[in-house]
């Protein structure tokens, strides 16, 4: 065999040795990649694992409960020592989404399971009722229960014949309510907000519904940044 066979018969092994050895590597890849070292998922939601910026986390919670978070809100209820956070050294906040998820679904998030519609609670009668009325008030004819509840902030609608007539917000929207004895309205309805947000999202219902007894933004045109904020509860 001359040289320059050997030379060729060298670089026929040369590549069969090189082929052999990035099959080795895929195959190592391959297996390493098991499905306990992928990122956790939730359905076909991505959550971030270890610790992540307010910005990351607020887009994560915004896909997560098709609701809009910014950074300022998780910035402000860090702040306000609320949210689950870290702060190393004063350089920066950053925090958990599984944790942050868990505390806004506690204490943000309102669900409800429903229950049978009911007009108004009246009694009539003369035998004790079921829910939990005193017996010194039973055979009082046309008795109603009033359910005490602790309102969040939020924007409340004062409506008459199915008209909302009247846009306003509160932090105490029972008392707030006894205020406007001089409006005229049946019923009233209200949607939980963050305090932080309640006067712009108030602006954007009054310029977007324009009810007769508001006074100020009524004749204004929605703008893009009200049709953004409307969108969040459509």
């Amino acid at each position: 065999m001359d040289k320059d066979d050997k030379i060729e018969e060298m670089s026929e092994r040369l590549v069969l040795c090189t082929s052999d050895l990035v099959d080795t590597i895929v195959n190592l890849f391959t297996l390493n990649s098991t499905p306990e070292q992928q990122p956790e998922q939730n359905g076909t939601l991505e959550v971030p694992t270890g610790a992540i910026s307010l910005h990351v986390c607020a887009d994560y919670l915004s896909n997560k409960f098709a609701q809009t978070f910014t950074t300022d809100e998780l910035k402000e209820l860090c702040e306000s020592r609320n949210l689950p956070h870290t702060i190393v050294q004063g350089k920066g906040i950053s925090c958990h989404a599984v944790k942050v998820a868990a505390w806004i679904k506690k204490n943000i998030i309102e669900e409800c399971e429903g229950k049978p519609l009911e007009l108004e609670t009246v009694y009539l009668g003369k035998d004790p009722p079921t829910f939990g009325v005193p017996l010194s008030l039973c055979n009082i004819s046309g008795l109603r229960v009033i359910q005490v509840t602790k309102f969040p902030p939020c924007i409340y609608f004062l409506v008459r014949k199915k008209e909302v007539v009247y846009v306003g917000q509160s932090i105490s929207l029972m008392s707030r309510i006894q205020g406007h004895g001089d409006k005229d309205f049946d019923s009233v309805f209200y949607v939980a907000v963050l305090e932080s947000r309640i006067v712009e999202t108030e602006d954007a219902f009054i310029r977007a519904m324009q009810p007769i007894y508001n006074k100020t933004h009524r004749d204004e045109i929605p703008t893009d940044r009200d049709k953004q904020i409307l969108l969040e509860f459509a």
